[in-house]
């Protein structure tokens, strides 16, 4: 895994042992974002300067193979809304890195060079993008509020949606036609029905269609898997190997409908939630969720606790515009301290062995400096 961090570097770790693997030397200020490749060839990191840096991760030493200059958004290190991520798309041909001029530059493989611009849709930063699975749209939110879908064949935005707040983040439905996306104010949209398919367009995923004797299998080579080729044909012999000779006890039920026959299979008539219910076209939850442990501990010469149990101990340490979240375990053996720089200011913690959660109050209390005595 490859890990961005605040003194120029980017770390690759080992999942295996957290062993560190390589040190990539070479951004001129802090990394905000990695990106691997599909196939893990690559790596696109960019810079708080608006440098994107490309790697080739073959061979015993990663190398650099192209640097793209003022690329990307020049931003303040720890400020999570101004920092652009680049993201590769799914096929492997484009990095998408949101730019200067609110547009989002769309990087070729293999030339490294800028091979278009989509822009004129956002009138302030786009703060993240997301590729449909099958790489035909993208997705991009600003912090003006705006949601816009691209065309990535044809070089142009086909829907946008607009909203109250910054927007901060977007995803994709992998197998399906929907969007999601927050804000900076904790809501999260659902955008049902995305692409206007009657009207044309592609799907944003791949269809799969099943065919017959998919279930077999075929080698690179053409051939057939005789163990289950027969399976799935119907006009396969009966006897296809040996001791293949199978007796139909069951006397055969070729008359049943299978279709017809479970169309109301299941009814939901004790509204138990059963059956599926339509879902408004758009939707979004900002209900404030209650504390799920004890608050935390008040702020002592710019520091506090937000957990403290039998794992180990999350602390936040105030900065200028930010804090520092520092995690330390007892055992070290089995975990390793962290640190990291927290734009949100966190003020609810939960430590477990398998990972850690953070939630914060409302955005007044989390921004009121008087509290930090």
């Amino acid at each position: 895994v490859a890990v961005a961090t605040d003194d120029e570097k980017l770390v690759v770790v080992s999942l295996l042992d957290t062993s560190v693997l390589h040190t990539l030397d070479g951004h001129r200020g802090s990394v905000n974002s990695v990106s691997y490749s599909p196939d893990s060839t690559y790596l696109a990191s960019t810079g708080c300067n608006g440098t994107v840096r490309v790697w080739d991760m073959r061979g015993d030493e990663p190398s650099c193979v192209s640097v793209l200059h003022k690329a990307g958004y020049v931003c303040e290190p720890g400020s999570s809304m101004d920092q652009s991520k680049a993201r590769w798309s799914p096929d492997g041909r484009f990095i998408a890195v949101p730019g200067s001029g609110h547009t989002i530059k769309l990087v070729e493989r293999g030339t490294w060079q800028i091979a278009t611009e989509l822009g004129g849709m956002h009138s302030k930063m786009v703060s993240h993008v997301a590729w449909s699975s099958n790489s035909k749209y993208l997705a991009s939110v600003g912090l003006d509020g705006h949601v816009v879908v691209w065309d990535v064949t044809a070089r142009a935005s086909i829907l946008t949606h607009a909203v109250s707040g910054s927007l901060c983040q977007v995803d994709w439905n992998p197998r399906g036609n929907m969007l999601a996306f927050t804000d900076g104010a904790g809501a999260m949209y659902i955008w049902d029905d995305v692409i206007p398919l009657d009207q044309g367009h592609a799907p944003p995923y791949e269809r799969h269609p099943v065919a017959r004797g998919t279930a077999a299998g075929s080698a690179d080579d053409g051939t057939t898997s005789t163990l289950l080729g027969g399976l799935f044909d119907d006009n396969a012999d009966e006897d296809t190997g040996p001791g293949a000779e199978i007796d139909d006890d069951d006397g055969g039920d070729d008359d049943i409908d299978d279709g017809e026959a479970l169309d109301d299979f299941v009814v939901d008539d004790d509204h138990g939630g059963y059956a599926e219910h339509h879902v408004p076209r758009w939707t979004a939850s900002d209900a404030q969720a209650h504390a799920f442990q004890p608050g935390s501990t008040p702020w002592i010469d710019g520091r506090r606790y937000l957990a403290l149990n039998m794992v180990g101990s999350v602390a936040a340490v105030a900065q200028d515009s930010y804090n520092t979240i520092e995690i330390e375990f007892h055992d070290k053996s089995l975990h390793r301290d962290m640190h990291f720089s927290d734009s949100f200011r966190f003020s609810l913690a939960a430590l477990a062995d398998a990972g850690c959660l953070f939630a914060t109050t409302t955005r007044e209390l989390a921004n009121d400096r008087s509290l930090r005595s």
